[in-house]
């Protein structure tokens, strides 16, 4: 911003005469008309002080740096976004699996119930029975019990993985909403930093020649990897 150039307007001072024609008859002089008075002179403004290269230099760093940070926050908010549709995603996927273990479990509460009150029948009528016919009967019990325990150790092993996955589903959701909340603090952190960068550097003039001498600075800084 090159430093404006302040022309000072100077007001000359006016001032008149009054003439009185003399007529016949003659008639009394009055008296002189008073001048105006002469306008005040418009005080001359300070010339705005120019930054030092040195506070230009701290200044156009603290923008890059302002710009540099706005990039990152934006590569941010796209990663969260990923991130969000990724959480949503298992945990529609979970919530899915819930449902079929609720209703599996469902069947195999039933199964058990009617399994206890075939055990319940059977202990009662086996004694009825002929020793072949008795010996029969169990064999498909025991049979119909291992399959009803070996579901329902599946079951249980089943339920030991869906806790395991809530409680990880759980904890991507803590880590994104911590994510999310660190993301708007940077975010607040970046306009604080943008608005003291206004009122400290943003109207303040410069020597154009110093701004391209910096610019040069900052340039070979970046190509030596500085």
């Amino acid at each position: 911003m090159r430093a404006p150039l302040l022309t000072l307007a100077l007001i000359a001072a006016l001032s008149t005469t009054a003439v009185i024609a003399q007529t016949q008859p003659k008639q009394p002089a009055k008296p002189a008309a008073k001048a105006p008075a002469k306008p005040e002179a418009t005080p001359a403004k300070a010339r705005p002080k120019l930054m030092s290269r040195d506070e230009l230099r701290e200044c156009l760093a603290r923008r890059e740096a302002n710009v540099t940070e706005s990039k990152a926050i934006e590569a941010e908010d796209k990663e969260l976004l990923t991130h969000a549709d990724a959480v949503k995603s298992d945990k529609a996927a979970f919530e899915n699996e819930q449902k079929d273990f609720v209703a599996a479990q469902t069947v195999l509460v039933a199964d058990n119930e009617a399994l206890r009150k075939r055990g319940e029948e059977l202990s009662k009528t086996i004694g009825e029975l002929k020793p072949a016919k008795q010996k029969e009967v169990k064999a498909d019990y025991d049979k119909a019990a291992a399959e009803l325990t070996a579901r329902v150790d599946a079951h249980n092993a089943r339920l030991k993985a869906l806790k395991a996955r809530e409680e990880a589903l759980m904890q991507k959701i803590d880590d994104f909403n911590k994510r999310q909340s660190e993301a708007s603090a940077r975010v607040d952190k970046l306009g604080e930093a943008e608005d003291k960068w206004r009122a400290e550097c943003g109207n303040r003039p410069y020597d154009e020649r110093d701004e391209d001498a910096i610019k040069k600075e900052m340039a070979a800084k970046k190509a030596a990897g500085q």
